[in-house]
Formats: structure tokens, sequence, C-alpha cells
């Protein structure tokens, strides 16, 4: 139930010569310690929305503008768009 319990991780990779390498994940990509840009933020976004939709020209313009509504979303005069968007089934 917690999805902080995901993390720290580590990740060993073991190569066939035996050499291993090590790496250190502290935090999940985007999680407050470790936050995204806004391009990422976008990319994320982009990813999720194409996971979950057919990639047709109308879901490419229609998540565009969900895009560009969401970085005006301090001067939209109502929530309408978000609420639609978080209500609806793909």
């Amino acid at each position: 139930p917690n999805p902080n319990a995901f993390y720290p991780q580590t990740l060993t990779l073991e190569l066939d010569d035996g050499q291993a390498i090590t790496c250190e994940i502290p935090y999940a990509w985007g999680h407050p310690q470790m936050p995204l840009t806004a391009g990422e933020r976008e990319d994320k976004f982009r990813l999720c929305w194409r996971l979950t939709r057919d990639r047709t020209p109308a879901n490419e313009a229609r998540m565009e503008a969900t895009l560009d509504w969401l970085r005006n979303l301090p001067d939209q005069p109502d929530a309408g768009l978000l609420i639609e968007l978080l209500s609806t089934t793909p």
C-alpha cells in the first residue's frame, strides 16, 4: 500500500566474465527528491496518454491540446477539461 516501499533499490548487472556493475536507485523517477523537469513531465504525460489510447491523429491532437491547456492552468476560467479528462475512459 505504500508506494515508497519499493525504494531504495539496488540494481546489479552481472556480466558473463563475472564482473558486476551496481547502481543504487534511491528514489523513483519523479519523486520529490528526484523531480522531473517540465519537459520530462510532458514526456511522461505523453507516454501515459499513448499507453492508454490508440495513436490516431485525433488522439495526438487532443493530447497536445490538453498539454497546452495544462501549461496555462492558472489562467483557465474553470477546470472542466481536467475534470472531463479524469472522469472519462480513454
